[in-house]
Order: C-alpha cells, then sequence, then structure tokens
C-alpha cells in the first residue's frame, strides 16, 4: 500500500492480490482506525479528501482485500473413491470380468506407494485378459465450471507392464480420460468425447497428465476414467485436480 500526498488530499494505491476483487481503505492515527470507505470499491486507489482537516501528525493507510474463492476441484482418494462419483463396466462376462473394474487401493500393483503419501489410490486392479470390448470406467460427480476461466485438469496415472518380456503397447492396458455433459449423464461413459489417452505406453512410476478444459468452460460436465486391458498390469491413477483462473 503507497500513500502520497497529492495538494490537499492523499492518493492511496495498492497492489492487487491474487483473486482480489473489492476493497476497503481505512487510516489509522494514534491507535484508531478509521474507515475511508462507505461500501468495497473495485478500482484499485483510493483519493483521501479529507486530509487538508486532519490534525497534525503521523498516519497510516491501510487496505483490506476481499479474495474471490477460485475454483478448485480435487481427488485424493484418501477415503476412498467418493459416494458421489460412478464406477461400472461394460464388455464380455469372460472368468476375469468381475475383477475388472475401479476400486479403492492403498497401493498399486506393482507395489508404488500412493503418489501424495495420503493412502489412498484408485485402481482397475485386473492383470489378465484382453479384448477392446472389455471396459472399466470411473466417472466423477458433475463438477460445475460455469464460473470458471480456463479450467486445466491435472492428474497422475500409473499403467506398468505385466512382465518385463512384455513391454509393447499390445501388453500395456490403455487409460483414457472422456468428457461427459450434464444431459449424457453418469452412465454414458462408452459415449463420451476423448479428451487424452496413454496410448498404451507403460510407465515406471507415477506420471503426469495434463488436460486443457478451457471449451468446456461455462459448462457442468463429468470426467470418466476408462480403462481397457491389454494383458497389462493393474491401471493406477491418484490426485486428480482441476484447477482455473
Amino acid at each position: 500500500v503507497t500513500a502520497s500526498e497529492v495538494g490537499e488530499n492523499v492518493e492511496v494505491t495498492w497492489d492487487v492480490p491474487t483473486g482480489g476483487v473489492a476493497y476497503n481503505v481505512y487510516r489509522r492515527f494514534d491507535g484508531d482506525v478509521t474507515p475511508l470507505t462507505t461500501e468495497e470499491i473495485t478500482t484499485q486507489s483510493f483519493t483521501d479528501e479529507t486530509w487538508s482537516t486532519l490534525a497534525d501528525g503521523e498516519y497510516e493507510y491501510g487496505v483490506s482485500a476481499k479474495i474471490e474463492e477460485r475454483f478448485n476441484f480435487k481427488e485424493s482418494f484418501a477415503n476412498g473413491i467418493p459416494a458421489d462419483w460412478k464406477t461400472y463396466r461394460l464388455g464380455d462376462a469372460s472368468a476375469y470380468y468381475d475383477a475388472w473394474i475401479w476400486k479403492a487401493a492403498t497401493v498399486t500393483s506393482d507395489g508404488v506407494t500412493p503418489y501424495d503419501g495420503d493412502n489412498g489410490i484408485a485402481i482397475a486392479n485386473n492383470n489378465k485378459g484382453t479384448g477392446t470390448t472389455r471396459k472399466a470406467y470411473m466417472v466423477t460427480s458433475l463438477i460445475d465450471l460455469t464460473e470458471a476461466v480456463n479450467p486445466t485438469m491435472s492428474f497422475v496415472y500409473h499403467t506398468p507392464y505385466y512382465s518385463s518380456s512384455y513391454t509393447s503397447t499390445s501388453y500395456t492396458n490403455e487409460l483414457k480420460v472422456l468428457v461427459l455433459t450434464e444431459a449424457q449423464g453418469q452412465d454414458a461413459g462408452a459415449n463420451g468425447a476423448q479428451l487424452w489417452t496413454n496410448g498404451s505406453i507403460y510407465t515406471t512410476w507415477w506420471t503426469n497428465a495434463q488436460i486443457d478444459l478451457s471449451a468446456y468452460q461455462g459448462q457442468k460436465i463429468y470426467i470418466a476414467f476408462e480403462s481397457t486391458p491389454k494383458y497389462g498390469n493393474a491401471t493406477s491413477i491418484d490426485y486428480v485436480e482441476i484447477t482455473a483462473d
């Protein structure tokens, strides 16, 4: 905050804090604080027109800011998969079909601990069987982006190979991220628009992924994680976050 004497007035200016949308200005003299604004202002300057009427002395000016809450959606699976998320599977009913569904876990199939250390991940935990008709879906709750600006989604994933003899894309599970509209609903995973895929590339540790959601700002959406088995080891994700300006 800077206060400068300009003629018979004092001009008060300040740096805008992150998320600052409205301000109140105060003046302190001899321990007493006087509000100078009767209501919040949205400019980043204020003129104290009473300066010339004040008694001699040392005055201090201060500003309080109203911070607009920034959009933030975060899930680390510390308490399991949230109750308002939905998990289901589509495809053939093979011997391994019952195991091929997203579940909560505390470690990946090859022993990697949770990314953020909170003892929780989500994992599609079948490492046997293959076929593009067998898919597991985990779909978030409805995400409100109506007030979000430039939303971006990030998460970490781990898709290890089944064994060192099977490391090609033919043997690494495929993970996709899909978007569903509010009208489509949580059950429409198979009809979601693809935003991202791991390309069936195996990982040896948690790997970061980032997705631009700006095309969906102003909307309400669901995000679906789709895992398809290809004889790879289990598919895991952790620390899903959506932020916006």
